[in-house]
């Protein structure tokens, strides 16, 4: 196998989480906060949930309801 490829198992990949707007309006605001630590702790550890991109987008597709928005500059 080639250095630069990889492997998936279908059990890796994720499609089941997607926020939608009834489950968005029941979130706080120290909710919202702890996912985003959770999920940035993860990250920081590289251990990333690998998403199954074009049902996410077909799913985006309906509506996007963000929970939260990170402006940088």
């Amino acid at each position: 196998m080639n250095q630069n490829s990889i492997t998936l198992n279908k059990e890796d990949i994720s499609d089941d989480y997607f926020l939608t707007e009834e489950y968005r309006s029941r979130l706080t605001p120290n909710t919202i906060l702890a996912i985003l630590k959770e999920r940035n702790k993860e990250y920081m550890q590289d251990d990333l949930t690998i998403r199954n991109t074009s049902k996410r987008i077909g799913k985006a597709s309906i509506g996007q309801y963000p929970a939260s928005v990170i402006l940088s500059f």
